[in-house]
């Protein structure tokens, strides 16, 4: 399993602490296929219509065929990891552009008995 947070905006922070550094090697290139199972909860921050954020968020996981049902304040996904991580980006992208303060959790879990019912 895996957990993250991704933000931008949020009082307090500091790039030093919130950046990672950026090579422009990506491992995409990986041939190695695996199911993953991904709960993700994404917040825009201090906006009125951030319902229509949220539904971008689900539908472009329903659009990629990733969308897996829904929970109290999540969103459930399966895929291939490949396509989780590649639709992460495409959401970061996103809200990037679009919204100044926003949290994405995000949590993964391979190798899940749940994959096999």
């Amino acid at each position: 399993t895996m957990e993250a947070t991704f933000s931008k905006g949020c009082p307090g922070d500091v790039d030093e602490d919130s950046k990672l550094e950026q090579t422009e090697e990506h491992l995409s290139h990986v041939e190695k296929n695996f199911p993953v199972l991904s709960k993700i909860s994404f917040y825009p921050l201090g906006i009125t219509d951030y319902m229509d954020h949220i539904a971008y968020v689900v539908n472009t996981a329903m659009d990629k065929g990733l969308y897996n049902g829904s929970s109290h304040y999540a969103t459930e996904l399966s895929g291939d990891v490949h396509d989780i991580f590649d639709y992460f980006q495409e959401i970061m992208e996103y809200a990037e552009k679009h919204i100044d303060h926003f949290v994405l959790q995000v949590t993964l879990s391979v190798n899940s008995p749940s994959l096999a019912n």
